[in-house]
C-alpha cells in the first residue's frame, strides 16, 4: 500500500483532473479508463460484481499525431451485419492495444454482446461465443490479394503467437488502400485469390462463417 500511494502521488502530481473516457460492463466486469487533460496519462481499472478492483494500471500515453490525423479516401462499411461491440479501438494503448504497433495501429477488435455478455454456456468452447460462426462481409469493393484459411481455431483465451492474425483476407481497394479481415473460423473463407491478367476481383460482399 505504501508503494501504491507513492506511485499514485507521483503519477498525478502535475494533474488537476482526469476525465472518464470509457466505461462499460461486459461479462460481469466493469471497465473504466480516464485520461488527463492533454491525453498524455491514462488510468485503467476493472471492477468485479463485488465492487473489488481486480486490475489497475497507470500509464504514460504515447501519441502519433502524424498518422492520427490522416484519413481514408474511401468510405468503408462495417464488416458485419447487426450490432457489434468495439472491444479494442482508439488512439491510445489503453483503449486499443494495437496502437503500440505501427503495422496495425488503427485496427479494431469487435465482439458480439447479448444481455451484457459475449458468450453463453462453456467459456472454453468457441461455439459458446456469439461472434463465432457469424457472417463477415467486405468493407468495400476491391481485389482479393491474399487468403489464409487453414489455421486451426484458437481455444478461447489462448493466443497463436506465431500466426496472430489467424485465418484472414486481404483486400486491395482504390487509391492503394488495403483492408485486412482477421480471425476467421478455420476453413470458412469462401473467396479465393484467382488470377486473371495478374489480378483477382471481388465485386460484392465477402461472405464467410
Amino acid at each position: 500500500m505504501k508503494d501504491f500511494k507513492a506511485l499514485g502521488k507521483e503519477f498525478t502530481s502535475d494533474e488537476s483532473t482526469f476525465e472518464l473516457v470509457s466505461s462499460y460492463t461486459l461479462s460481469d466486469y466493469e471497465s473504466y479508463i480516464w485520461h488527463n487533460a492533454n491525453k498524455t496519462k491514462g488510468i485503467l481499472a476493472y471492477v468485479n460484481q463485488e465492487n473489488i478492483i481486480v486490475a489497475f494500471q497507470v500509464l504514460d500515453l504515447e501519441a502519433y499525431p502524424e498518422t492520427d490525423t490522416l484519413f481514408s479516401t474511401i468510405q468503408y462499411q462495417l464488416p458485419f451485419h447487426d450490432e457489434w461491440f468495439v472491444y479494442w479501438g482508439g488512439h491510445d494503448v489503453m483503449t486499443n492495444y494495437h496502437y503500440a504497433h505501427e503495422t496495425n495501429r488503427y485496427a479494431y477488435d469487435f465482439v458480439k454482446v447479448v444481455d451484457g455478455s459475449t458468450y453463453k454456456g462453456d467459456p472454453l468452447e468457441n461455439e459458446s461465443y456469439f461472434a463465432f460462426n457469424q457472417d463477415i462481409v467486405a468493407p468495400a469493393k476491391g481485389i482479393v490479394v491474399a487468403v489464409v484459411d487453414g489455421i486451426a481455431d484458437n481455444m478461447p483465451g489462448v493466443l497463436n503467437s506465431s500466426q496472430p492474425e489467424g485465418n484472414m483476407v486481404v483486400i486491395e481497394h482504390e487509391d492503394g488502400e488495403y483492408s485486412i479481415l482477421a480471425h476467421f473460423k478455420q476453413n470458412s473463407i469462401v473467396v479465393k485469390v484467382t488470377f486473371n491478367s495478374g489480378q483477382s476481383y471481388i465485386k460484392g460482399d465477402i461472405v464467410s462463417n
